[in-house]
């Protein structure tokens, strides 16, 4: 440490400048990350984080009626253009009535930031059946 007052007050100068000079790039690269930079609260969710939350939401759903579930790999997908994960579970529910147990399919959108926009549940042989489309099979393809 230098023997004068005035170096003396240099160094601590320098660093209590370099010390708020760190506190002050850490607080900002902080609040720009939750920020994304552009917009407000981003999260980054993965698949994994949707299915999760749709998880979620069906246990909230049917409670202790529900006896297993899994996902349904081949149609759940990413949806670029709107932004949200397709999330397609398959379930067994026991039936309120009968105690037996159904099937049930549920469908759930969750958007980029982890959020369910719209869940759906139906019970085997619930809804109508598909009709064909212009004479062709029910998913609207000619034979």
């Amino acid at each position: 440490m230098p023997d004068n007052k005035r170096a003396q007050l240099w160094v601590i100068l320098a660093f209590l400048l370099l010390v708020c000079t760190s506190v002050g790039v850490t607080s900002f690269t902080v609040i720009k990350l939750r920020e994304g930079g552009g917009g407000g609260g981003y999260r980054h969710v993965t698949m994994t984080d949707a299915y999760l939350q749709c998880v979620e939401k069906t246990k909230k759903k049917f409670g202790s009626r529900l006896a297993g579930y899994g996902e349904d790999s081949l149609s759940t997908r990413y949806n670029q253009a709107k932004g949200r994960y397709q999330i397609y579970i398959d379930a067994e529910v026991k039936n309120k009535k009968t105690g037996a147990m159904e099937a049930a399919f549920i469908s759930c959108q969750v958007d980029d930031r982890g959020k369910v926009k719209s869940f759906g549940a139906g019970m085997g042989g619930d809804g109508p059946k598909p009709e064909p489309v212009d004479g062709g099979n029910p998913f609207g393809y000619d034979l």
